[in-house]
């Protein structure tokens, strides 16, 4: 009896250690940012990991994008979805999933930009140069001023989170700031961005030109037509790096990535598709075709007197039916075009 006793009272003891040390382990998905941000590769992937945010389904992959033309009246909407039908009904729901994953795919990007923009410059490590710091910093500040602008203009009215959440209690019970608020952190975050950016071209990654290119749109968007015209102008007059090309569908067509007329573009791969693609080309391509250009679309398009030579972003399937074919790379790597210079 003793024996049994004494077995029992070594197994609740080691049962008791077990358990302490397993409370102990950080949980998998509120890992400190001292572990995860610590050195240059560390800063970097932080930083990749901000823009995959970007290039999610929910944000400039699909979902995001979405929202806009299917409130609008030039698609014809061929799927079964109820949340799709919602927008082409003009009457969305509060939990329309669409909504939410849109929303979630945006704030996802902010709180990876908010981790860069808070830890980065605490790093410590040679290979990881003042220059470095301020390149990693910049393009998150721009990412994070992208993510404020978007919301502001879809939603208007939201929550300003600029503090990195780590575990489930950061940053609850945040009210909502006015539409100009969301506006003005954006902006914020831009002239930041400016600051520590350098004037270089990339159509990947953020640099000052991107800024610019970002300050335009938002200044037409806040109605200051003298800055609008202002930051447009000094890419527009960059024409070495930047201008439209002819024929139209020549920054698109024949599998084109990073033309010159791309200011900031999104890049996918075999490993990392644009689910884009499936929700317009027909089944013959390997699509849902979901969505389709309407009779009025088609008409303004083929049209060349209206549509000039824009015929080439629609086209027929086995069936005869329209389909748009602007994604129509297979497997699904066409880029996604954030700003293009034709749009300054």
């Amino acid at each position: 009896m003793k024996k049994a006793i004494y077995t029992l009272s070594f197994l609740a003891a080691l049962s008791l250690s077990s358990c302490e040390k397993y409370l102990d382990v950080e949980p998998r998905a509120s890992v400190s940012d001292d572990k995860t941000i610590f050195d240059n590769a560390s800063a970097q992937t932080a930083l990749t990991g901000a823009y995959a945010a970007v290039a999610s389904g929910g944000y400039y992959g699909t979902t995001f994008q979405s929202i806009g033309y299917l409130n609008g009246d030039n698609i014809a909407w061929t799927g079964s979805q109820s949340q799709v039908q919602e927008f082409i009904n003009h009457n969305v729901s509060a939990d329309n999933s669409t909504i939410s994953a849109a929303w979630s795919a945006i704030y996802i990007a902010i709180n990876r930009s908010n981790h860069v923009i808070e830890k980065v410059p605490l790093v410590s490590d040679p290979l990881l140069t003042q220059a470095n710091k301020d390149k990693i910093v910049g393009q998150a500040y721009f990412i994070r001023a992208l993510a404020y602008f978007d919301l502001a203009r879809t939603w208007g009215s939201v929550p300003i989170i600029t503090k990195p959440t780590e575990t489930a209690a950061d940053n609850s019970g945040i009210a909502k700031s006015t539409q100009q608020q969301v506006y003005a952190q954006s902006l914020s975050d831009l002239e930041k961005a400016e600051l520590l950016l350098t004037e270089t071209t990339d159509r990947y990654r953020a640099t000052r030109k991107t800024v610019w290119a970002l300050k335009a749109r938002y200044y037409l968007y806040n109605r200051d037509w003298v800055n609008a015209e202002l930051y447009a102008t000094k890419l527009i007059a960059d024409n070495s790096n930047y201008r439209l090309l002819k024929p139209y569908g020549t920054f698109f067509q024949g599998d084109a990535r990073g033309t010159a007329e791309s200011v900031f573009e999104i890049f996918y791969s075999a490993a990392e598709l644009n689910n884009h693609r499936g929700q317009w080309q027909p089944q013959q391509n390997g699509g849902t075709r979901q969505w389709a250009p309407n009779d009025a679309l088609v008409a303004l398009i083929n049209n060349p007197i209206i549509g000039g030579n824009r015929s080439v972003l629609i086209a027929k399937d086995n069936q005869n039916r329209w389909y748009g074919n602007f994604y129509y790379r297979s497997p699904a790597t066409d880029p996604s075009f954030v700003i293009r210079i034709a749009e300054l």
